[in-house]
């Protein structure tokens, strides 16, 4: 598997896009991490299940 942000390609500022892309991808993957769950009960593992933890 390869990241997102490589696979634009062959169109106009595709040096920009792959940038934009790439932060939007990573600024969505901070703000959907299980880390910013609550603590779970009995030292449970914080799951991310769409948007419930």
């Amino acid at each position: 598997l390869r990241p997102l942000h490589e696979l634009v390609k062959e169109v106009s500022c595709a040096g920009v896009k792959k940038h934009h892309l790439k932060r939007a991808t990573e600024t969505y993957l901070s703000e959907k991490h299980p880390c910013h769950c609550r603590e779970c009960q009995n030292n449970g593992l914080r799951v991310l299940d769409s948007d419930v933890c």
